[in-house]
């Protein structure tokens, strides 16, 4: 029950995460709900000329109408998620001045504002993107809707039940909008998390390889864009078939944990780490011309080189190549990856950089 009402707050980066999924996913439900509004002030309208047998409410109706539409515009083509909550806290108010102004000069208004009291907060709960949003659209209603209740004639016995109800209705809008939010928030992490699980590789976790690719494109495209340099890394174990032949796949698969460890240890946030398959792994370097690389491939060389097994110490063959503008993600790492082979070829736990079409040994 209390995860239900009370679901556990996303922050930080999964807050900004969670505000662009309800965007997409729930802002639709938010549009068609407004829509619904719309209509249904329509057709309130509507009966209440039926009932006075005049015309003069639909001037104002076409005014409000007009508000609405536009306020609703707002709200579904809004880029911040901010932005479209006021939109959408100013629909409410608009939309409760029509309904309440429409029948004011109506025998028992008492039976048109009471049911709209209740309706309208507990109609527009399930829209409400976040929670900050739904509070503050309750306590404009409720400022909207207490002096209208105020000022209305009404015998004792209707005051009694119109705050009975108006407390009923509040109450459902707290559940109704607890209930979406939570329903939300469970989803949003269920699919995050399947997600993650697709694009990680599960023995390391850090990218798979196809997960790799696909950001290292985003990344080559954004340091296009902002003229940076971009550095590609591959690294391979050395004698890996050896370890696991002499010392079995368990031994194998924990040289492979604390290689991964290293080298997200020895990269920063910015860069794509990603293991390539088997004892292979690949890091784009974002904002690292050649020098730059250079010395990271160094110090992660040196680091690997502290893992030990119980045959010896753990050793890299890593291969370089700085991005050349215009040269697209799969021939660069095709270069990155011969110049690993060229450190192979010239005795392993070496650092090789390739320049274009020709590898050469940098660093020993």
């Amino acid at each position: 029950m209390p995860t239900i009402f009370f679901p556990t707050a996303l922050s930080g980066h999964s807050g900004a995460q969670f505000e662009r999924y309800s965007m997409v996913r729930s802002r639709p439900l938010s549009v068609a709900t407004m829509i619904f509004g719309i209509v249904a002030f329509l057709m309130f309208t509507a009966a209440h000329c039926a009932l006075v047998r005049a015309v003069t409410p639909l001037p104002a109706a076409a005014c409000y109408v007009v508000m609405l539409g536009g306020l609703m515009y707002g709200a579904s083509r809004a880029k911040r998620i901010h932005v479209s909550g006021a939109f959408t806290v100013v629909y409410v108010v608009v939309l409760e001045l029509g309904a309440f102004l429409n029948s004011a000069d109506a025998r028992t208004p008492f039976l048109w504002i009471l049911p709209t009291a209740i309706i309208i907060p507990l109609c527009s709960a399930p829209f409400w993107l976040t929670r900050a949003h739904f509070v503050i659209g309750s306590l404009v209603s409720l400022a909207v809707t207490v002096p209208f209740l105020l000022h209305m004639p009404m015998t004792r016995e209707e005051e009694i039940v119109t705050w009975l109800w108006l407390s009923v209705g509040f109450s459902s809008s707290i559940t109704c909008f607890s209930l979406f939010y939570s329903y939300r928030v469970q989803h949003f992490v269920l699919e995050t998390r399947l997600a993650d699980l697709a694009a990680t590789d599960p023995l390391t976790g850090v990218r798979n390889r196809r997960n790799f690719l696909e950001e290292a494109q985003r990344t080559i495209h954004r340091c296009e864009t902002a003229c940076e340099p971009v550095s590609a890394l591959f690294i391979d174990i050395d004698h890996f078939k050896a370890i696991n032949d002499q010392l079995g796949h368990a031994a194998g698969d924990r040289v492979i944990r604390e290689v991964a460890a290293a080298i997200v240890e020895q990269t920063r946030l910015g860069d794509v780490v990603g293991r390539m398959g088997g004892e292979e792994f690949a890091v784009l370097l974002t904002t690292s011309p050649m020098a730059t690389a250079l010395e990271v491939a160094e110090r992660l060389r040196r680091r690997i080189g502290t893992i030990r097994h119980p045959h010896g110490r753990v050793s890299v063959s890593l291969g370089l190549a700085e991005w050349d503008r215009g040269e697209n993600l799969a021939s660069l790492l095709d270069r990155a990856d011969k110049a690993m082979l060229e450190a192979k070829r010239r005795g392993r736990d070496r650092v090789a950089a390739s320049v274009r079409e020709s590898a050469s040994d940098v660093v020993t």
